[in-house]
């Protein structure tokens, strides 16, 4: 009988908590809470928003979807720079080569500097030129450097901007459509202030835009064309390749004799320039030293004859030579 009690009572609570449960998850149900399916169906926003990130990540500076796929071919912004310097025993030819060669690597020269060496100078002539060559000519340039001289120096840099390419691009984005609402806005303003705060307000974004472009257009030419310094230099001789102990110290004897040797010469270009300053200034100097003693002379001359002068005519005991004269006469008639 007890057995029977109790299985009925815990066939009552098991019916009990069934039917609760169930009525929990009717109410969960027509509540306030999410079904997976009423979360998916409403996640329309969210996927537009992922979707429009997703756009603004692959637009590039400012272009449509369409156009994306190009740069995504090499997606890294990379600038290449390089420097080299190059001998060579006929400079004449050498520069008509580089030219040629950025010519011919469809780039263009920025900036070129030539020395002759200069009239007080015994330097040889030199050449520098800046040039802007295409990214994918940029290797078919640097292959053909030898062929102007022996390079004797060569350095190349690179630099990511990928990062800050990207992040001006999403701040000019940004800045685009703070200008569509800006000029939405305005176009609902009903007083003078409101449309003069909005006006100011979108001149601020537009110059914003047009430097955020600007930097773009920067990068854009750095990372399209490579930057390419060319140093020539004309020499007597090439230089050789060997590097041992016997080269290194002829070379440097040689251009120790060298070095003294062309001091020697500015020396004497230099005393030679300096001729007529140190004519005339021998001239001046002469003069002045000649009016000094002169005028020294003339001074103690008069010192002389001023103590002269200051002396006693006649001293105790002496008599005059008219005296003497007189008494000699006076004797002479007796």
């Amino acid at each position: 009988m007890k057995k029977r009690i109790a299985l009925i009572i815990l066939t009552t609570v098991l019916l009990f908590s069934f039917c609760s449960c169930g009525g929990s998850a009717k109410q969960e149900s027509d509540g306030g809470y999410y079904t997976p399916g009423e979360t998916a169906g409403s996640s329309g926003y969210s996927n537009a928003t992922q979707e429009y990130d997703s756009a603004q990540y692959t637009s590039g500076s400012g272009t449509s979807a369409q156009g994306a796929g190009d740069e995504f071919k090499d997606p890294r912004k990379i600038i290449y720079r390089c420097e080299t310097s190059i001998e060579t025993v006929n400079f004449d030819d050498s520069c008509a080569a580089l030219m040629a060669m950025i010519e011919q690597c469809h780039g263009y020269v920025a900036s070129s500097y030539i020395s002759n060496g200069g009239y007080y100078s015994s330097a040889t002539r030199n050449m520098s030129v800046t040039a802007r060559i295409p990214r994918e000519f940029y290797e078919q340039f640097l292959s053909q450097r030898t062929q102007l001289g022996a390079v004797v120096y060569f350095s190349e840099s690179t630099e990511d901007v990928t990062g800050a390419y990207i992040d001006i691009t999403a701040r000019l984005e940004s800045l685009q459509i703070q200008e569509e609402r800006l000029l939405a806005l305005i176009k609902e303003a009903k007083d003078l202030e409101e449309l003069l705060l909005l006006e100011d307000k979108l001149t601020d974004v537009r110059y914003s835009i047009e430097s955020a472009q600007s930097a773009l257009k920067t990068y854009d030419d750095l990372i399209a064309y490579c930057t390419v310094e060319v140093n020539l230099r004309e020499v007597l001789k090439a230089s050789n390749v060997n590097t041992g102990f016997g080269y290194k110290v002829r070379e440097r004897f040689v251009s120790t004799w060298a070095g003294f040797v062309n001091f020697l010469q500015d020396l004497v270009l230099a005393v030679i320039s300096l001729l007529p300053v140190l004519i005339i200034g021998g001239i001046a100097a002469f003069l002045i030293i000649r009016g000094v003693r002169k005028k020294n002379l003339n001074v103690l001359k008069k010192y002389q004859e001023a103590k002269v002068a200051r002396m006693p005519q006649n001293f105790p005991g002496e008599e005059t030579a008219e005296k003497s004269e007189e008494k000699t006469a006076e004797k002479t008639q007796e």
